[in-house]
């Protein structure tokens, strides 16, 4: 459950600066795919995946991921 509301801040981030999933999932060097998987749930979210997000949403770790720590 954790995951899903780390998932849901990443989503939150996205619609406050107009970004989409395919934006984050070409940022971060994966498929739109995997990047619904992630951000849904349906898939684990890898460690070098959440860094990846910090970095191009230019959020620190701990704000996107606290839950997870």
């Amino acid at each position: 459950m954790n995951e899903i509301k780390t998932h849901t801040k990443v989503l939150q981030v996205l619609l406050e600066e107009e970004r989409s999933k395919s934006w984050l999932a070409r940022q971060i060097g994966v498929s739109n795919t995997l990047m619904h998987m992630m951000l849904h749930g349906k898939r684990a979210m890898a460690d070098k995946y959440r860094v990846r997000i910090s970095s191009a949403l230019d959020r620190d770790y701990q704000e996107l991921f606290s839950q997870l720590v």
